[in-house]
């Protein structure tokens, strides 16, 4: 890190922040094809309902996400972002992520959507992240809740 200046680790950490929002938004719009280009070709993601079951390469984390049901509705919010960069190739970033979810069939054709579930969950994205090919990509994330307001 320390042949790294000022504005290269800004414009990392910038990029680092985008990926992890990007992810978010391919995940919540269903752009399942996207969110699985931002992992490395043999990338792993945990995920927090099946941590011990994680999905190897791209393909698997598209048909995971892709065998989730047209109606699940996602938004994820994540905050408190953490980059501790390695190197120029490196780095590791941590976030919080609050997840609210609902289902579209239950939308009253009204202007506000359909209405959240009672559950909302908080959890973390742990991502060690690689620059490969030009940009930035996940190699690995450990997904996981730590707390939840129940139904």
């Amino acid at each position: 890190m320390s042949d790294l200046d000022l504005l290269q680790l800004l414009k990392i950490e910038r990029d680092l922040t985008r990926l992890v929002l990007d992810a978010a938004h391919f995940a919540d719009s269903r752009e399942f094809r996207q969110l699985a280009e931002l992992f490395v070709e043999e990338g792993v993601l945990y995920r927090p309902t099946a941590p011990e079951k994680p999905l190897l390469g791209r393909e698997a984390i598209f048909e995971s996400y892709n065998a989730r049901p047209e109606h699940r509705l996602t938004r994820h919010l994540c905050s408190n972002f953490r980059i501790d960069i390695q190197n120029a190739e490196s780095a590791r970033v941590r976030c919080y992520a609050q997840v609210f979810g609902a289902d579209k069939r239950e939308d009253a054709g009204d202007h506000l959507g359909p209405p959240a579930e009672a559950k909302i969950m908080l959890g973390e994205f742990d991502d060690l992240c690689v620059f490969e090919a030009g940009r930035w990509l996940i190699a690995e994330r450990r997904a996981s809740f730590t707390l939840h307001q129940p139904l």
